[in-house]
Order: structure tokens, then C-alpha cells, then sequence
């Protein structure tokens, strides 16, 4: 930002800052603090009468001449006001650069462009248009070219369009008739031939400008939510933290992702995540708070930056939760039941955005691990058991001991293997939420290692990120397709690392929560495929009893003797073996385990767990692919 938009834009920052502070100063007396506000709104007419910015006009003379009953009111409504003027692009105070050889053609642009808000400055050499393109955020030039369109106007302009930083800004080049094509060709977005009237050129300056603003604005929102990008958010948390700092005011930082997005995405299609997410920033648009802001971040899930400590940001969200619940989510006639869940951190400068959504992201862990989906947590303290754990398979000692002690860091767990078979043995474990595999280990390299995972009914689904040498493109294809759902190449920052660990524990949802319950059974919750790894469990470790499973549509049961499945049922009166199929594919519902088996229970099915599970998933897998491309009729309900 050049420094005559930057003093503009802090000298209401500073204004609005002091306005809050006074507003919230109780040492204050009720009449010193009105006559304090009114002093201010009083020096805000003023400068934004002289920057053309009538709403903010209004406001403050609105403030000055309230009763004392209606001041408080009047002082909010200017609060709001001078927030949007801050936030909002398109008002910055615009520069228009002029170049003219001939003083009195400069005179006569300079009076025509003059606007409430604009700075027009007119220069008569090119040496004086490249000092003031650097020192100044220049919004439109208009520059006049010599006949013959060779000079070293549209030199300037061919220079402008090779730098990034002037790449797009708008130039109006006045020429003869016969020079128009040339000048378009150098580079210029208008070109107005002779003679040029004093209006036809603001004219043309005027709907560039538009354009200009248009386009920065559509640079900064997201398509599919209508909200900021990522753009738009680091411009606003610069804001929003410089200006809290100042007022000395709190601001928190929450990251909301979707509940249980997966599932949407593998029962749906992606398509009705993305309409989820549509759907949540729309509710979540209009019933947060007025000075809370709202963006987009990635895949499914969004950021808020909330004014206020993070208690105040927490009620904010609950009660976000409970309206979203209030307006159902329809997808193609169906009516999906959509949540969200959020990490909730404070804002404690200097930290960097990407700092504190990271802090944010930990949060959200920690309450997804603690079995609290559709929660909104902000405790920074991790319940036991709550780290994630990862097993970290690479060769180089140096270099791994790095990325474990930066996992460590960041709040996982680390299982260190150097070798293939050991990487093995240690990613069959029941507890490990992803792995990081070197794709070059002794004894058995990481693509068997790769191979032999995805070959078993819960393996397959650990997320895998595999590490590959930089420049070897036959081992990113073969990392590929043999399953791996990430790769990095080496060298590698840790840093790189950790964001991509992070975003491999997206596919997998926290472990289910399972408690003792007083007979010596285990009682639980599960989402997705956490039923499939606990029945595997019980078919590993060869135990006896009854899996009993409650969902929204049903009731069901297991009859596991010595790890294998010998019989179901279900409420719905399904035969054994399809019973068996509809309890282990429920997407999500209660469970319990009971050790030992009922007396007459019937013994007609006899299948080892694997060889269930694989079928199993290998049914769900078939029916997704079956009812994922089509659109059923209006109605009709899709089989989930």
C-alpha cells in the first residue's frame, strides 16, 4: 500500500481505536466520556467530509448532535460505519498519475479527475512517473503519446506490464487516431484517439477504475461461499489485530470444519460437500455477530476472526451450533443431518495468521479426540490419550529425528522405525492415525511396505504420507498407485511436514470413544469405519462375545466366538449374514461389547473377521460407485 493510502487508512484506525477505548474507559464520568465521543465524531465528519465519505459523515454528525439517551446507540451505528470503510477496498483514497509533456493539458485533466476521495498528480517526465510509481499505489495512469506511438511513453508501458507489481494497472493512453492499434499493442487498456474531450477522458477513467476495484474485489472472495479467501483473510487479520492491538482489546481465531465430511463426501459425492459448505457459511453469515468476520479456508472448513476473548467467541459459535441444527441441510430431496465442530484460540501479537489457525487447528483435535464432534473447544490442554500417534519409517537418522522432534512439537506422538519390516509390523498396530513411510528402507523398501498395508481391511485405510527423492517422477507414480494419499519430496522442511500430516488426519476421524462399562464389557461411540477397526481388533486378538450396535434406523447384533463371526442379527429380520453386513456398515450410532455368547445362539455363519470386513468393504465400495454419478428422482431416496 503506498503511503498516502496507508496514512488515510490509519488515521481512521487510530480514530475508530480511540473511539472504542472511550466508549469502554469506566474510570470515566458519563458526561466527560459523551463529550470525549462527541469531540471525536466531531474530527471524523471533518475528515471524512474531506475524502468524500458521506456515510461516515452522516454517522458522526449523527453522533455530535444525539440527546445523551440516544448517544450510545449513535455511537455504535459510527462504529460500524468506520469498521466497513476500513475493511472495504474499494474506498482507500484512489491516485491517478497524469503524464503530459504540456503543463496546461495536465491542468485541465488534473481539474476534470478531481473527485472527493482521489489524488490526481500530473508529471511531465517520465523519470518524474517512475519515482512516483514507486513511492505511490498508483490506481489508473494516463499518459499522452507522441505521435508515431515510438517515443518513450509506451515504452513505459511495455516496462510496466513486465513488472508484477503494475502488471494490471489500468493505463488510458491519448493518442492520434492512426496510433490506437499501436498503443493497444504496447500495452495499454484504453486508447483514445484525437480529439480527445476533457469528459470522454474521465469517462474512460472513471469505468476503469470500476473495473479495477471489481476485480480486486473478486480477487479476495471465495466462489463457492461468497466469503474471503485466503487472500482476503490475511488482509483482514492484519487489520482487525493491528486495530485491536491498539484499543488494547482482545481478538480470537476459531477454525470450523464440517462434521463428519467424509462420510458426506463417500455417501453423496463431493458435490454435496461442497453444497454442506454453502449451506454452513450461510447460516453462520447470519447469526454471528456484526464485527465478526468470516473466510474461507480449505477443503471443508472455514476460519472466523472474532473480536472479543475466546469465552465470548465460544458462546458466539455454540449458539451457531444450535441454529445450524435448527435449519436442515437438503440435498437432492434428502434431508442430511450437518454439524460443525471448532478449535478456538486467542490472537497474542506478533503471532502470524498461520501461527495461530495452527494453535486454532490443535484445538480441534483435541476436542475431536475427546469424542466431542459438533463441539466448539478451546482448552489448549490435552486430555490423556489425546495426541495422535504417527509412525515416522525413514532411514536417515539425522532427518528423522528432526521431523519427530517437530511432530513431538506440534503435539503427536512419534513411532521411530529405520527399517521395512519393522515399519511393518509397527503400522498393524490398532492405534497409529497416519504414517510417514521413506519410500527407500533396508530390508523391505517402503513401496512392499506400501503394498502389503493396503492389502488388509483396516491398514488400507491408514492415511500414508510416502517420501520420495526430489526428480524421481517413476517413484511418485509408483508411490501412487500402490495407495499412498500424500508424498514429499526430500530435502523437506518439517514445517511442510506437519501442514501435510495435519491434512492426512482429515480422512481419518478420531478413535472411537470407548469406556468400561460395570460387567466388564466395553461401551462406545464410532463414525465411519471406527466399527470396522474395533471388530477387527476383537477377530485379532481371538475373543468371544456379542457386539451390540444401536443406530438411527435400526438395532443390531454381532456373534463373535474365538475372533470369528458366527452369526447376526437386526430389528429389520434381515437373514444372518446380510444382518451382519447392514450392523458393520452402519455409518455412525452407539455400541457395546459383552464378553461370552447368549445360550442357543445360532452358529451359521462361520467367517474369520478379514475375510467379513473385506466383503463388507468391498459392498460399500460397490455401492458408492453405483449411486454416486446418478440423480435419482424427486423423492426417491438414495440407498446410504
Amino acid at each position: 500500500m503506498n503511503p498516502s493510502n496507508q496514512s488515510f487508512r490509519d488515521d481512521l484506525e487510530a480514530k475508530l481505536a480511540a473511539v472504542e477505548r472511550v466508549l469502554r474507559a469506566a474510570h470515566l464520568e458519563p458526561g466527560r466520556r459523551d463529550g470525549a465521543v462527541r469531540r471525536l465524531a466531531r474530527l471524523l465528519g471533518a475528515s471524512a467530509h474531506a475524502h468524500g465519505l458521506s456515510d461516515v459523515c452522516r454517522a458522526a454528525d449523527e453522533v455530535e448532535h444525539a440527546p445523551p439517551f440516544a448517544l450510545p446507540r449513535a455511537a455504535e451505528r459510527l462504529l460500524v460505519v468506520l469498521r466497513r470503510v476500513v475493511a472495504d477496498p474499494a474506498l482507500r483514497r484512489a491516485c491517478l498519475l497524469i503524464l503530459s509533456q504540456e503543463a496546461a493539458r495536465r491542468q485541465e485533466l488534473t481539474q476534470h479527475l478531481a473527485r472527493p476521495g482521489r489524488e490526481v498528480l500530473g508529471v511531465g517526465t517520465l523519470a518524474e512517473a517512475e519515482r512516483l510509481l514507486a513511492a505511490k499505489e498508483v490506481a489508473a495512469l494516463v499518459i499522452e503519446v507522441e505521435p508515431g506511438a515510438q517515443g518513450e511513453g509506451l515504452a513505459l508501458v511495455e516496462r510496466l506490464r513486465a513488472r508484477p507489481r503494475e502488471a494490471l494497472l489500468p493505463v488510458i493512453a491519448l493518442c492520434a487516431p492512426e496510433d490506437r492499434a499501436a498503443c493497444y499493442t504496447r500495452g495499454a487498456d484504453t486508447a483514445i484517439g484525437a480529439p480527445q474531450a476533457p469528459e470522454v477522458v474521465t469517462a474512460a477513467v472513471d469505468a476503469a477504475l470500476r473495473r479495477a476495484e471489481a476485480t480486486a474485489r473478486a480477487c479476495r472472495k471465495d466462489p463457492l461461499t461468497g466469503l474471503l479467501n485466503h487472500a482476503g483473510l490475511v488482509e483482514a487479520f492484519a487489520r482487525m489485530s493491528v486495530s485491536m492491538a491498539r484499543s488494547g482489546d482482545p481478538l480470537s481465531l476459531a477454525v470450523l470444519e464440517v462434521d463428519d465430511a467424509l462420510r458426506v463426501q463417500e455417501t453423496y459425492g463431493p458435490r454435496a460437500v461442497e453444497e454442506a459448505l454453502r449451506h454452513l457459511a450461510a447460516v453462520l453469515s447470519g447469526v454471528l455477530r456484526r464485527d465478526d468476520l468470516l473466510a474461507s479456508w480449505e477443503d471443508d472448513r472455514l476460519v472466523a476472526l472474532l473480536p472479543g476473548p475466546a469465552h465470548g467467541a465460544v458462546r458466539a459459535l455454540q449458539k451457531a451450533v444450535k441454529a445450524l441444527r435448527s435449519r436442515p441441510f437438503e440435498h437432492r430431496s434428502m434431508v442430511i443431518p450437518l454439524g460443525f465442530s471448532a478449535g478456538v484460540a486467542e490472537v497474542v501479537p506478533p503471532a502470524a495468521l498461520d501461527e495461530v489457525v495452527a494453535e486454532a487447528e490443535r484445538r480441534l483435535w483435541l476436542g475431536r479426540v475427546g469424542g466431542r464432534a459438533g463441539c466448539v473447544h478451546a482448552d489448549a490442554a490435552e486430555p490423556a490419550g489425546a495426541r495422535p500417534r504417527v509412525l515416522l519409517a525413514m532411514q536417515d537418522v539425522t532427518r528423522a529425528a528432526e521431523a519427530a522432534h517437530r511432530l513431538e512439537r506440534e503435539g503427536f506422538d512419534v513411532v521411530r522405525e529405520v527399517d521395512g519390516a519393522a515399519a511393518l509390523k509397527a503400522a498393524r498396530r490398532d492405534d497409529l492415525a497416519a504414517c510417514v513411510l521413506e519410500a527407500r528402507l533396508p530390508v523391505r523398501d517402503g513401496f512392499q511396505v506400501l503394498e502389503r498395508l493396503r492389502r488388509g481391511p483396516v491398514a488400507a485405510r491408514l492415511p500414508v504420507l510416502l517420501v520420495t527423492a526430489a526428480g524421481r517422477e517413476a517413484d511418485v507414480a509408483k508411490g501412487f498407485e500402490l495407495g499412498a494419499d500424500d508424498q514429499i519430496g526430500t530435502p523437506f522442511s518439517t514445517t511442510e511436514l506437519v501442514v501435510r500430516v495435519r491434512r492426512l488426519l482429515k480422512r481419518r476421524p478420531p478413535t472411537a470413544r470407548l469406556e468400561a462399562d460395570q460387567a466388564g464389557g466395553v461401551v462406545g461411540s464410532f463414525v465411519g469405519d471406527q466399527l470396522v477397526e474395533f471388530i477387527q481388533m476383537l477377530g485379532i486378538s481371538g475373543k468371544t462375545g456379542v457386539v451390540r450396535v444401536s443406530c438411527d434406523t435400526f438395532s443390531g447384533a454381532l456373534y463373535i466366538e474365538h475372533g470369528k463371526l458366527v452369526s447376526a442379527s437386526t430389528s429389520l429380520g434381515s437373514p444372518a449374514l446380510e444382518a451382519a453386513f447392514e450392523v458393520v456398515l452402519s455409518p455412525h450410532g452407539r455400541f457395546a461389547f459383552e464378553p461370552g455368547l447368549p445360550l442357543g445362539v445360532r452358529r451359521d455363519i462361520g467367517l474369520s473377521t478379514d475375510v467379513f470386513l473385506l466383503e463388507a468393504l468391498r459392498r460399500r465400495d460397490e455401492a458408492l460407485r453405483l449411486i454416486a454419478p446418478t440423480t435419482n428422482d424427486a423423492g426417491r431416496r438414495r440407498p446410504v
